[in-house]
């Protein structure tokens, strides 16, 4: 399994052409391994995701069935929250030395330039999607 990978169980609540849309069982799985357990506000929180089949696997509603979610692009991700920012900040420090500015309005301009890639970063939020696919592996038999 790679890093950028995870595996959760749930039921096929619908099925509709191709798309077929799992409830994730994190009642039964637990919180201590959920990446987002921190931020969630319901003790039994268990999302609903469209998933596309491994192919040759068919399912039907209320298939109990475990689910892979991949990150795609993790890279592109990791470039956009910290490899960016870092470059920002470093841009700023480096303009300020060129310039030959007080040190602390190098740091403001530095930590500005920061702050000003996180406000266009929000504003086109809506292009930078969410890149996490959810595939469904297995069917599981009890």
């Amino acid at each position: 399994m790679e890093l950028s990978e995870s595996v959760k169980s749930g039921i096929v609540v619908r099925i509709h052409g191709k798309k077929t849309w799992v409830k994730l069982s994190c009642e039964t799985n637990g919180c201590e391994g959920c990446h987002i357990a921190g931020i969630c506000t319901t003790q039994s929180y268990s999302p609903t995701l469209p998933a596309k089949l491994k192919p040759g696997l068919t399912v039907k509603k209320g298939d109990r069935v475990m689910v892979l979610g991949r990150v795609k692009e993790w890279f592109k991700g990791w470039l956009l929250m910290a490899g960016l920012p870092c470059i920002a900040l470093l841009a700023g420090l480096i303009l300020g030395r060129l310039f030959r500015w007080d040190e602390g309005f190098t740091g403001l301009l530095a930590l500005g330039l920061v702050i000003i890639y996180y406000i266009v970063l929000w504003l086109f939020r809506c292009k930078v999607d969410n890149k996490v696919e959810w595939i469904i592996q297995s069917i599981i038999t009890d």
